[in-house]
């Protein structure tokens, strides 16, 4: 009577243990709602709803800049980088998955055997199936399961956030490059006027209508410009190669921006609510990443139970007589 008390007792505690440890669900987490009228972009795990090609790239209105954008999105060794640990992401949840799953193996094997009788060989041919289901009475697998999915949709909002970071990254070195080539030609200008000033000046000075002072002062002007020519190319040189750079190219600083630094486009609206930052890709990737921990801590905890497995294997075996 004792032992079962005991017993009974033991599996009590075993189970009040098993449900002791909840996941962290999205539930739990202090993300108020956003307004209604801010809440109509989709907050799935598909990243495609804040696609940079349709949004504020787009709104700047220049082709040659999304096309070159689109370009090194598929070119770019780290964005192609972080699509791959997403990929690799995505196999592990079907690895996961499959811990669900029973496991079958099957076995066969063929031998032939002439020791006995080298005129009258025996050929074996054997068959084996061996079977095993670990039962996922604690919810384990599940959280396994669960965490891993986590992770697959933080890879997912990584990847995002590496195409946003890229786009503006792309942007902000074409307009550099534009800014560059203004700087530029308004240099190439500035030594052309000096230029013109310097041989007056030279020519007034020959002529004996100005002092040596006057043609000091325009010649110092003008190599200073001239100076400030040259690093405005190695500039714009640097900012072409980097532009390269970004599209995984050689960067032979050849590449050519085209297009005007845009405006402004407008202020931000007023009334746009705090919590609308939970949109972004980064933000989303860490609260997936904090729900996948809540569930390897949930699978931690039920791997000090005893765990359940089925298992059921079969064999069979023929022997025959082979001939010479």
């Amino acid at each position: 009577m004792k032992r079962t008390r005991f017993l009974v007792l033991s599996v009590s505690v075993i189970v009040l243990a098993s449900c002791a440890s909840v996941p962290v669900t999205d539930d739990n987490l202090p993300t108020p709602d956003i307004a209604p009228s801010w809440s109509e972009i989709d907050q799935s795990a598909d990243p495609s709803a804040s696609n940079v090609r349709h949004g504020w790239l787009d709104d700047l209105h220049m082709t040659e800049l999304s096309d070159f954008v689109d370009e090194v999105l598929k070119n770019n060794p780290n964005f192609q980088s972080t699509a791959h640990r997403m990929a690799a992401a995505g196999y592990n949840v079907k690895v996961s998955r499959a811990g669900l799953m029973p496991t079958l193996n099957a076995s066969l094997g063929v031998s032939r055997r002439n020791i006995v009788n080298p005129f009258a060989p025996s050929n074996n041919v054997s068959i084996g199936l061996d079977s095993r289901w670990e039962v996922d009475v604690w919810g384990k697998l599940s959280a396994r399961h669960k965490s891993s999915n986590e992770d697959y949709k933080a890879s997912l909002f990584d990847q995002e956030a590496a195409r946003l970071s890229l786009a503006a990254q792309v942007a902000q070195a074409w307009f550099d490059v534009l800014e560059a080539e203004a700087q530029l030609k308004l240099s190439r200008q500035t030594e052309e006027r000096f230029t013109q000033s310097w041989r007056v000046v030279r020519n007034r000075f020959q002529r004996g209508l100005s002092t040596g002072l006057d043609l000091r002062l325009i010649t110092s002007s003008l190599e200073a410009e001239r100076a400030r020519l040259s690093d405005r190319e190695d500039q714009l040189s640097a900012q072409r190669r980097r532009l390269e750079l970004l599209a995984g190219r050689y960067p032979a600083a050849k590449i050519m921006a085209s297009g005007e630094i845009p405006d402004l486009i407008g202020d931000v609206p007023v009334g746009i609510p705090v919590n609308i930052l939970e949109r972004r890709p980064d933000l989303r990737a860490a609260k997936a990443r904090l729900l996948g921990a809540g569930y390897d801590s949930q699978a931690a905890d039920k791997d000090l139970l005893p765990s359940f497995t089925l298992t059921a294997n079969g064999s069979n075996s023929s022997v025959g007589e082979g001939r010479q």
